[in-house]
């Protein structure tokens, strides 16, 4: 990295607590160098009574943006300037912007989402999702698929029997694109109930099948 790194170079970073098992470094770091872009993205690990003395920090050194993970997605609002209506939808930022000392807070997971299904070719409008699923991602989703004016919406926490079962009945129905987005907390007891296989993504013009999580027991985590 440190052949990259110049006087131009601007910072990104990650807010949470714990966060130094996180591979967002890994990952988004690989994405600036692949896209050319003049950023370093570092995890800081930030006690919840540093929070606010952070963002100010931040500010103050120009860092370009940061993401949010837990626990701060729901108590970072009150220290930046402006939340996008999506957030505010959610009740959730995992996004800061700083724009020439100006932070805006958003969430990106169900663009995130949108976004992946339409490099794909799948395009939700006139479909009906079934979102598996209760957690932050689901939400997100949830609000980004309305807002995207899709037909019709279910969303279902995960039942007490096989989630893999749940997932097969839904995608039986013609025409249903079925999105599934599974919080790892309340799907952990469940993996051992799994077949030791990997659902794989399933596209076709009427029906698509997703998950958030690889399911199996290799994987469990």
């Amino acid at each position: 990295m440190e052949k990259r790194i110049t006087g131009h170079t601007e910072l990104l970073g990650l807010v949470a607590t714990p966060i130094r098992h996180s591979k967002s470094p890994v990952m988004h770091n690989a994405a600036c160098r692949a896209l050319g872009l003049d950023y370093a993205y570092l995890a800081f690990d930030i006690q919840p009574d540093q929070l606010e003395d952070a963002v100010k920090g931040f500010k103050a050194l120009n860092v370009r943006g940061w993401n949010v993970s837990m626990p701060y997605k729901t108590t970072i609002g009150q220290y930046l300037d402006h939340i996008t209506p999506i957030a505010k939808m959610c009740g959730a930022i995992n996004t800061v912007i700083n724009d020439h000392g100006v932070l805006t807070g958003t969430i990106t997971d169900g663009t995130g989402y949108m976004t992946a299904l339409k490099d794909q070719g799948i395009d939700i409008i006139g479909k009906k999702m079934t979102i598996v699923g209760a957690g932050g991602a689901a939400t997100a989703i949830v609000m980004q698929a309305v807002l995207n004016q899709g037909e019709e919406l279910m969303q279902q926490t995960i039942p007490s029997y096989e989630p893999h079962r749940i997932i097969e009945d839904y995608l039986n129905e013609e025409n249903h694109l079925a999105v599934i987005s599974v919080d790892g907390g309340n799907f952990t007891s469940q993996f051992e109930k799994l077949p030791p296989i990997t659902y794989s993504v399933e596209l076709n013009p009427t029906r698509c099948q997703s998950n958030n999580f690889y399911f199996t027991r290799e994987n469990a985590f």
